[in-house]
C-alpha cells in the first residue's frame, strides 16, 4: 500500500494564533474548554500588528492614509451596527443606543455588545484624528523603527497601569481603551520586530505588561505572546492552511454571529454536540464573510473611484 506523504505550507504566526484564539473564544462561551480567557485580549494584541502593517507604510500620504483609515473602521463598523439591530429585534432586548453609537463598554458590562469591537473603534478613532497633525503622523510612522516602538509599548503598560490606580474601570472589567491600549502598542511593537531577539524582548514586555497590568495574567495571552515571539511563520498541512486562514480572516464575524448559528442550529436539533456547535458557529462567520468581503470590494471599488474624480 502506498505511503501518502503529506505536503507542509509556511503561514504567518499572527494568522495561525488569531484563527485558534477566535476558536478559543467560541469553545469558551459554549464551556467546551475552560481556557481560562484572554482570547479577545489576544485579538486586540494582534488588531495594533495589524494596524502597524496595513497603515503606517502611507500614513504621511494624506489621502492615502485617511481613505485607508477610513475603510478600515468602516469595515468594522458596519457588521457591528448590523449586529447591534439584529440583537435588538431578538424577544426582550430593547435597542442598546449606547452598543450602537460604540460606547457601551464606557458605561456597563453587556454581554451582547460585543466590547472588543468598540474599544478598537474607539482606539482607532483616537489615532486617526491624531494623525490629521502632520508632526503626530510622522511620529506615528516612526513607530516603525524597533527601538521607538519599544520606548512607546514600555510607556503605555505604565499609563495604563497608572490609569487604572487613577480611575477604577473594575467595575467595566477594565474593558475599555485607555486600560488596554498597551496591548495595542505591544502589537505595534510586533510589527516593527525584524528578528528573532527583537520578536523575543516583544513577547518578554507583553507578558510582564500582563502581570504589572493586571496582576493575573490569562495564561491563554502569555502563551500566545512567547509563540509570537518565538515564530514568525508556521508550517501547517497544506490541507488546513486554507481554513486557518478563512478562520483568521473572518475573525471578526465569527465573533459577532456564533451565537446565532448555534442558537438556529439548536432549534432544528437540540442535543447537537457542543464541538459540532462550535464548528458551526466558526463556519457561519467564515461564511458570511466571505459575502461580506465581496460586497466591501465591491462598493470600496466604487467609493473610490468617486473620489479619485
Amino acid at each position: 500500500m502506498p505511503i501518502r506523504s503529506t505536503s507542509w505550507e509556511s503561514l504567518p504566526a499572527a494568522n495561525f494564533i488569531r484563527a485558534v484564539a477566535v476558536v478559543m473564544i467560541v469553545c469558551g462561551h459554549l464551556g467546551v474548554i475552560n481556557y481560562g480567557g484572554g482570547g479577545a485580549l489576544t485579538l486586540m494584541l494582534l488588531a495594533g500588528f495589524t494596524y502597524a502593517k496595513y497603515l503606517f507604510p502611507k500614513l504621511m500620504e494624506r489621502p492615502v492614509a485617511n481613505e485607508r483609515h477610513l475603510f478600515l473602521m468602516l469595515k468594522i463598523a458596519i457588521p457591528k451596527v448590523i449586529y447591534q439591530l439584529v440583537q435588538s429585534a431578538m424577544p426582550g432586548r430593547p435597542i442598546n443606543w449606547s452598543a450602537l453609537a460604540f460606547h457601551s463598554n464606557l458605561i456597563q458590562v453587556n454581554n451582547h455588545a460585543a466590547w472588543f469591537v468598540e474599544a478598537y473603534l474607539q482606539i482607532n478613532l483616537v489615532l486617526f484624528l491624531l494623525a490629521q497633525n502632520k508632526r503626530v503622523a510622522y511620529w506615528l510612522t516612526c513607530l516603525r523603527k524597533f527601538g521607538v516602538a519599544l520606548c512607546f509599548a514600555v510607556v503605555c503598560i505604565l499609563l495604563c497601569t497608572l490609569a487604572g490606580i487613577f480611575w477604577d474601570t473594575a467595575a467595566l472589567l477594565d474593558r475599555v481603551p485607555y486600560r488596554i491600549f498597551w496591548l495595542f502598542a505591544c502589537g505595534i511593537l510586533l510589527a516593527s520586530c525584524i528578528n528573532i531577539k527583537q520578536r523575543l524582548v516583544f513577547s518578554l514586555l507583553t507578558v510582564a505588561g500582563s502581570f504589572i497590568w493586571g496582576g493575573a495574567a490569562p495564561i491563554f495571552l502569555i502563551v500566545c505572546a512567547i509563540a509570537l515571539g518565538l515564530f514568525e511563520q508556521v508550517r501547517l498541512p497544506t490541507r488546513i492552511v486554507p481554513t486557518v486562514n478563512a478562520v483568521s480572516a473572518a475573525s471578526l464575524l465569527v465573533y459577532l454571529t456564533h451565537y446565532w448559528w448555534i442558537k438556529a442550529f439548536t432549534a432544528v436539533l437540540p442535543s447537537t454536540h457542543p464541538v459540532i456547535l462550535v464548528v458551526i458557529g466558526i463556519a457561519g462567520g467564515v461564511v458570511l464573510q466571505i459575502f461580506y468581503n465581496r460586497l466591501w470590494k465591491a462598493v470600496r471599488d466604487r467609493v473610490s473611484l468617486r473620489l479619485a474624480k
